[in-house]
């Protein structure tokens, strides 16, 4: 396997997490909310329907950012609970991931904050993270970076092109919006990772599905 040969972009929400890091937000937010369930069945929907495809990441994104009363208190909780859902068999193969962390990317809808500390515990480069970056003002949330890539639809694709990755792409990831990677060509091969959540939109669009980290790890070593 040549060390160069290949770049892997991997999802982060329900791929290298077991849930979704929003959904995380949620549950510190409304901890203490009487209309707590209620609020946070609606950010899971919301979550779902972005993941399909039924709306767009965009409108996914800022209608469940509105639902959300965040503050910099609730976000730092949060960044101290992420490290606990790392999926298994990402914790697995860490041997490996550290071993190829120049060929790795993660790109994500989620939020840069949140992912630094698992990227660390999985020996993997902050510099290689492309995700949304949240904007606070005197400790409230004022927004999302909305010169980033990420923040709007068909962000994934758009930041691929801009890196000018053009060869043995192996994306990795559980949403239509890690699929539309596909659309630069037969350069990108695509795993739709159900280790966590399955959806059938998705699985029937990929080259792969993969249900758990070892299927894709055994993939790249064949190249």
């Amino acid at each position: 396997m040549g060390h160069k040969d290949w770049t892997l972009i991997l999802d982060f929400d329900s791929t290298i997490i077991k849930g979704e890091s929003l959904d995380l937000l949620a549950e510190t937010v409304f901890e203490d909310c009487s209309e707590s369930n209620l609020k946070f069945q609606e950010i899971k929907k919301l979550t779902d329907d972005g993941m399909e495809g039924k709306i767009s990441f965009q409108q996914s994104l800022y209608k469940r950012l509105r639902i959300l009363e965040l503050d910099q208190l609730h976000l730092n909780k949060s960044i101290k609970l992420v490290t606990k859902l790392i999926s298994p068999s990402f914790k697995k193969n860490i041997d490996w991931l550290k071993r190829y962390r120049n060929n790795i990317l993660i790109f994500s809808g989620g939020f840069k904050d949140m992912i630094k500390p698992v990227a660390i515990t999985l020996g993997l480069k902050k510099e290689n993270i492309y995700a949304n970056e949240l904007i606070f003002k005197n400790g409230k949330f004022n927004g999302v970076n909305k010169k980033n890539l990420l923040s709007s639809s068909g962000g994934k694709l758009n930041q691929v092109k801009q890196l000018g990755l053009n060869k043995n792409l192996i994306v990795v990831g559980d949403g239509i919006t890690d699929w539309e990677i596909k659309k630069l060509g037969g350069q990108v091969t695509f795993f739709a990772y159900t280790e966590n959540v399955s959806r059938k939109n998705v699985v029937d669009k990929a080259d792969f599905e993969a249900n758990n980290f070892d299927e894709v790890v055994k993939y790249i070593k064949g190249i």
